[in-house]
């Protein structure tokens, strides 16, 4: 598969990797994964926090996730945990975070946001929902080139 796609807005291409899918829910899971791969994504899925973890830490040290999609409460470790985790794995990387979560409330989102995710979609969320999502963020962490973290909610 590619590791490039190109940019509709520009036409330029852009570097893409594959996206890392921690979810313990294995229908949601494996409905997502099918989706985004028929998109044209690579998706590598964990079932869990402590397992992506241990996943990326066994990874040479020049691969990182090009996306990571989480939820928040798992078993082991949650995800705001693991969204902090993943910066100490990556700390010279910019790596973009969605959050998928029954969680809805306000504390959740901004805990969310303080830990580094980069947009909080509400369960259920739709696969259409998701797949603009990760357009939306990817395309913000591209094309920002530092100049600041966009952060998208949609509770559902």
């Amino acid at each position: 598969m590619s590791d490039h796609h190109n940019d509709n807005n520009s036409g330029r291409m852009l570097k893409r990797g594959p996206i890392l899918l921690i979810e313990d829910d294995p229908e949601f899971r494996n409905e997502a994964q099918s989706y985004l791969q028929k998109q044209g994504y690579e998706v590598i899925c964990q079932d869990g926090a402590k397992n992506a973890v241990s996943y990326m830490q066994k990874k040479p040290w020049s691969w990182s996730p090009w996306l990571i999609i989480t939820d928040l409460v798992m078993d082991g470790m949650g995800g705001y945990q693991l969204i902090r985790r993943i910066q100490e794995i990556y700390p010279d990387k910019t790596i973009p975070v969605i959050v998928i979560s029954q969680l809805k409330n306000a504390e959740d989102v901004s805990e969310a946001e303080l830990a580094g995710a980069n947009a909080y979609l509400g369960k259920p969320v739709s696969m259409d929902k998701l797949l603009e999502t990760v357009k939306y963020v990817t395309t913000r962490i591209t094309s920002a080139s530092g100049s600041g973290r966009h952060f998208k909610q949609d509770l559902g």
